[in-house]
């Protein structure tokens, strides 16, 4: 080969290998926000799993049909103004300080378990802090056929240090109350609980369902 020959080949070779550095340098500095087009990166160009929360501004995420409010109800507990409690109580039978099923401001639920003659009995007591309150509850009993019970207790009845029983007289073994308070304060609770004994392997009561307090 001429020598004129191989060094044009290397020339050439080097100006092509400069050039592809420099193209390449250029379009990294070079290339930018303001250089793409709105809408320009579409979703077949970004790769899958790419875009984590971190990149996302959740005050432009707009609400998924139902789905805000079934969030809130059970993290936050509070769907437009009324707290929603879930119950899920236990209670060893025997002595001792009751469970408590829910707690506000003026208004108690606790659950209690006794003994007497070899039956285990589940309680449902509700208590309140302020005076002229009204409470009132209806219980079905799981006897065949099944047995409604209803009680009610209101203004100077129901006050501080008069206990009232959800149940009605029923021994909580098994029932399904659903109750009202209220009281000239404002205070509003209702709920639907369902009292049991567990005969094995631990001989305990419980108590679940659901409080309302608007």
């Amino acid at each position: 080969m001429p020598l004129t020959s191989a060094r044009y080949a290397a020339v050439t070779s080097t100006l092509a290998l400069v050039v592809a550095l420099g193209g390449t340098s250029y379009a990294a500095v070079r290339i930018g926000t303001k250089d793409l087009r709105d809408n320009a990166v579409t979703s077949v160009k970004i790769k899958n799993g790419a875009v984590t929360g971190a990149d996302v501004k959740e005050s432009t995420l707009g609400r998924v049909p139902n789905a805000d409010t079934a969030v809130r109800a059970q993290e936050a507990g509070v769907v437009d103004g009324t707290t929603i409690t879930t119950v899920d109580t236990s209670q060893d039978p025997g002595p001792g300080r009751p469970a408590y099923v829910f707690q506000s401001a003026d208004f108690t639920i606790e659950l209690t378990c006794t003994v007497a003659g070899g039956i285990t009995r589940t309680g449902l007591a509700a208590s309140t802090s302020l005076p002229g309150g009204y409470v009132s509850t209806v219980a079905v009993t799981d006897s065949a056929p099944p047995t409604v019970l209803q009680a009610d207790m209101e203004g100077l009845s129901f006050n501080p240090g008069q206990p009232f029983d959800l149940l009605a007289g029923d021994d909580g073994d098994t029932a399904q109350v659903s109750f009202v308070y209220s009281n000239a304060a404002g205070s509003r609770v209702s709920g639907t609980l369902s009292a049991d004994v567990t005969i094995n392997p631990d001989d305990d009561c419980s108590a679940t369902g659901v409080v309302l307090a608007h």
